[in-house]
């Protein structure tokens, strides 16, 4: 089952594990509580939980606002994207990852959708669910500096505009939609 906006109430202790998991996944930047609290309450963030194994939580995806506009839309950007182990495809057969994309999809409909990472599999979800590779470079003005924002730890710079992953092990995608407005540019 996935779980959104006000369906998260009945899944206790939610902000808790998902914070958790940003903790320990070196494709995650760490996330505090009360931000995916946040995300959850605005209808920002999908939990998927396994209602036959007592509601098990199983991933989470959740949209972050990046504060740019183009043309007056909005940019968020897909983050906090995890499935549990066991429930993975090569485990499970099911298909968590895809469904978590297309849900936040639905959720940001009407906001420009920009995501990256440096997670192999990751981009194989993209390219599942339509996802379109696109370079640093060709994103509009103000969404790089608002995307890349890594901490010195990840990247080995102080500055995330110098980051010496972008373009290489780390990508970047947005939604056929997004590309639609803004190539009108």
């Amino acid at each position: 089952m996935y779980l959104s906006g006000s369906s998260l109430g009945r899944l206790p202790g939610w902000p808790e594990t998902v914070t958790s998991v940003t903790q320990h996944e070196p494709h995650l930047l760490p996330q505090q509580t009360e931000a995916i609290r946040a995300a959850g309450f605005d209808n920002r963030l999908v939990v998927a939980v396994d209602t036959e194994a007592n509601n098990t939580f199983v991933g989470s995806i959740a949209l972050w606002p990046l504060g740019v506009a183009t043309n007056g839309v909005e940019w968020q950007e897909l983050g906090t994207v995890f499935v549990t182990e066991a429930y993975r495809f090569r485990q499970s057969h099911l298909g968590v990852a895809d469904e978590l994309h297309r849900q936040i999809i639905v959720i940001a409909n009407g906001h420009d959708i920009l995501a990256t990472t440096t997670n192999d599999k990751e981009r194989k979800v993209w390219q599942r669910i339509g996802l379109i590779l696109v370079p640093f470079s060709g994103l509009p003005d103000g969404v790089l500096p608002a995307t890349c924002v890594c901490p010195f730890h990840k990247i080995g710079v102080a500055n995330p505009l110098d980051c010496p992953y972008r373009d290489r092990a780390c990508t970047a995608a947005i939604a056929p939609e997004t590309r639609d407005r803004i190539s009108l540019i």
